[in-house]
């Protein structure tokens, strides 16, 4: 019995022991001067976080996960230190940080230290559990004892949500996303929520009414900025045209891909319907738009039609690039794009398609609304198809 007793006491200061040195390495990386040693694939550390238990303290597996990121990270950074088994490390993060978290919010007992529980019981009658006459506090003071608790609650909770979301957005996996950006949703305004991280998860996991309330906190130069880039490049996002999206209601959602990119074998319109202020050009559009309009595929050739996670987006090819983002549904395809012209003239365009019985074939409606500097507008509805392969 005594030599069993022993054996653990050695194993918990070994545990303890290996604690001390994942700290202090994390802590290192933090400072800016981590020892890149630490970090190199096989590493004892890396060893060590990767056979961490379930039963670990939840604030050490979150010192765990944390630790795995920076690793990913500073493997990106130095490619000398070797890429290691990233899907296996990503996987690992997730398993500690949202466990982790899930313990800490869990309704039953927290582990607690013993200093912790030294601290909880400080001053209070162990028996009716009211504080003890000789320490008791203030009004003021105990206002200042009570936010210092939430506040320290909550910020450790804050920094556990943002990185597990961080985790799920280096795995490019939106369905983790999905999780890690649920439960923020309803404490975006507070202090530390890494809301860049958040914006770019609800866009990605279709999430537009969290997008829009983000993008209100956001700079406005940052929506302009995804609007410019995306006008020059087929492979940004404009991020800024799914507000258009916002208050629409959404396609239901399944599993989301990480990535998916599709070539344009075809795209065709033809005109339904046009109004407008002037007249000479609604019927100018009814002459010319009737019969179905189609372009060679060579066209689109290096334009990819893109899907990652929830959101779509394609740079369509024209006289003035319309940059074009939205949501990929179960059996909705719903984009939205817009630009300005240097004439003053602006444009909006609306995609509401379904899938058709055609292998790749989306068809539907597109909605063209332009806008003319001297205030001239013109709505033009067309029948649309599209082929995806």
């Amino acid at each position: 019995m005594l030599k069993k007793i022993l054996m653990l006491s050695l194993f918990i200061a070994s545990l303890g022991a290996q604690e001390a040195v994942i700290k202090a390495s994390l802590g290192r990386y933090a400072k800016g001067q981590p020892n890149l040693e630490d970090f190199r694939p096989g590493s004892s550390i890396e060893t060590s976080v990767m056979q961490m238990e379930v039963k670990s303290d939840f604030r050490m597996r979150y010192v765990a996960a944390q630790w795995l990121l920076a690793a990913q990270t500073l493997r990106v950074q130095n490619p000398s230190l070797g890429t290691g088994n990233p899907k296996a490390l990503f996987d690992r993060a997730w398993w500690l940080g949202w466990g982790a978290y899930l313990d800490a919010m869990s309704s039953a007992p927290r582990e607690l230290s013993g200093a912790e529980k030294a601290t909880m019981t400080q001053g209070f009658d162990q028996t009716t559990g009211a504080r003890r006459a000789d320490t008791k506090l203030t009004r003021q003071e105990e206002s200042l004892e009570l936010l210092s608790i939430r506040d320290l609650d909550r910020d450790f909770i804050i920094k556990m949500r943002n990185l597990n979301l961080s985790i799920a957005l280096g795995m490019e996996d939106w369905n983790k996303a999905t999780q890690a950006l649920s439960v923020m949703e309803g404490d975006l305004n507070l202090p530390g929520v890494d809301l860049q991280a958040a914006f770019f998860a609800a866009a990605h996991t279709g999430r537009l009414q969290t997008l829009a309330k983000i993008a209100k906190i956001l700079p406005q130069s940052a929506m302009k900025s995804f609007h410019t880039r995306a006008l020059a490049n087929p492979t940004e996002v404009d991020y800024s045209a799914l507000l258009l999206l916002a208050e629409q209601p959404m396609p239901s959602l399944d599993q989301l891909p990480s990535f998916n990119a599709y070539s344009v074998q075809n795209y065709r319109i033809r005109l339904l319907t046009a109004e407008g202020s002037n007249s000479t050009r609604v019927e100018a559009a009814k002459k010319m738009l009737s019969e179905w309009q189609s372009r060679d595929a060579s066209a689109f050739s290096d334009r990819p039609f893109q899907r990652i996670g929830a959101l779509a987006h394609w740079l369509k090819p024209g006289q003035t690039n319309l940059p074009l983002a939205g949501i990929w549904g179960e059996s909705a395809l719903m984009m939205v794009g817009y630009f300005d012209q240097t004439d003053g003239e602006s444009r909006r365009e609306t995609w509401s398609l379904k899938p058709s019985a055609g292998q790749g074939l989306w068809s539907g409606t597109i909605i063209q609304e332009t806008l003319s500097k001297n205030g001239e507008r013109l709505v033009l509805r067309f029948e649309a198809e599209i082929i995806l392969k």
